[in-house]
């Protein structure tokens, strides 16, 4: 096999991969781990594999979060300090959604574990060609990925919670349920972000490495071994491709409901928002105000990040086929030619996107998508508030004139 560079090969097994691969994401899945979301293991001989355990530590969760939401929403229902500030069906239906979305993203978790073993299995095998074909894999910066995302949860969820808090009215139970419920539905969106981000930089390298043919467009005794290099680039690239399509289905359900309780989130915020700062509340606090838009930030931000990490890696491998067809450009050689244009075809008709469920790509259109959404409901939600209170002044002024 043609090596692309002098680059000596230290993983070479498929076991050192996997680990390497695990290790440069393990801040984010220990995190996961704790909080229910992750049942993956190495095994002595450097494997994943599911356990028997593993039902155990579904169990103890899905039983856990249950009973803990179950109480929760009961204690919501009884109280009625929360209602002196927005209707009390209003925050009940937010801590319901929220609390669905606990259990339903810690049993869907459970139930694609398999299929997120095999995709790391499917990746660690493509890094063993990666890396017997030359190229150096930066585990470390995909680490330090992992840690910034980190930071940016637990910064987030400092500031979140803390300041929502101080506008409901809840018990120590209620406070580890709701921070519970806000990491679990960052984390079903960030687990996939870390795992997409490293496609991401495989992508970016096998677009580097074919970029770096164009300074050898003069130089015709190396046709040859570009043909071969374009040969092994483009087989990765659809190794790749399957993987990415593996983690795709592993994770549907779970941005489905994640992003559709962002979603849900956003319009209730934004509400509650528009309730405190026209003088609708009996009574304004500084938290009040400043909940909202901290909780509307920190939503902003998640979406974004997931629409990001999938729109760049698309971008990255979208752009193979183009980037062949400027090789081809570049060269005036017939096998090449023929060679670079039966590649690109077969890149060209395996379109590259992030799916959920077939319902929606994730792209940078959601965001428009998203924002189109909330603004009409907003809409109309403040329109229905004003006719409610016209309706009610109306009364109230006949009832007085009586």
């Amino acid at each position: 096999m043609i090596k692309f560079s002098k680059v000596k090969s230290y993983f070479t097994t498929h076991h050192d991969t996997l680990h390497n691969i695990y290790t440069s994401m393990k801040p984010v899945y220990a995190i996961c781990k704790l909080i229910g979301l992750n049942t993956l293991r190495i095994g002595r001989k450097g494997e994943l594999k599911q356990h028997k355990s593993d039902y155990f530590y579904f169990s103890f969760y899905i039983t856990s979060y249950t009973l803990l939401s179950v109480y929760s929403l009961f204690r919501i229902a009884t109280n009625e300090n929360n209602s002196l500030v927005i209707n009390k069906r209003l925050i009940f239906i937010e801590c319901f959604v929220m609390m669905a979305l606990t259990l339903i993203v810690t049993l869907f978790t459970f139930l694609a574990r398999g299929t997120l073993i095999k995709s790391f299995d499917m990746l660690s095998h493509v890094d063993v060609s990666f890396i017997k074909a030359g190229f150096r894999l930066e585990y470390k910066q995909l680490l330090k990925r992992s840690y910034l995302i980190i930071s940016f949860v637990l910064f987030s969820l400092l500031a979140r919670v803390p300041v929502m808090l101080m506008t409901i009215s809840a018990d120590f139970i209620q406070q580890i349920m709701l921070f519970v419920s806000a990491l679990i539905k960052a984390f079903s969106k960030y687990q996939f972000v870390v795992l997409v981000l490293q496609l991401q930089h495989r992508f970016g390298k096998i677009n580097r490495t074919m970029r770096s043919f164009f300074s050898d467009n003069k130089q015709d005794d190396k046709i040859p071994q570009i043909s071969d290099n374009l040969y092994i680039l483009c087989r990765l690239h659809y190794k790749l491709t399957s993987v990415m399509q593996k983690i795709n289905s592993a994770f549907s359900v779970q941005l489905l409901v994640s992003i559709g309780v962002s979603l849900f989130d956003v319009l209730f915020q934004a509400y509650y928002l528009y309730y405190v700062a026209t003088g609708k509340a009996s009574f304004v606090t500084v938290p009040m105000i400043v909940c909202p838009i901290v909780w509307l930030m920190d939503e902003v931000v998640e979406i974004y990040l997931l629409v990001y990490a999938c729109a760049s890696t698309c971008e990255q491998a979208n752009d193979t086929p183009s980037i062949l067809h400027e090789l081809r450009n570049n060269y005036f050689h017939m096998d090449l030619e023929n060679n670079v244009q039966s590649y690109s075809l077969q890149l060209l008709h395996q379109k590259v996107q992030f799916s959920v469920l077939g319902f929606f790509v994730v792209d940078y259109t959601l965001l428009y998508s998203i924002v189109g959404a909330v603004t009409t409901y907003l809409v109309i939600f403040i329109q229905f508030d004003q006719s409610s209170n016209s309706r009610n002044n109306y009364v109230l002024t006949n009832n007085s004139t009586c």
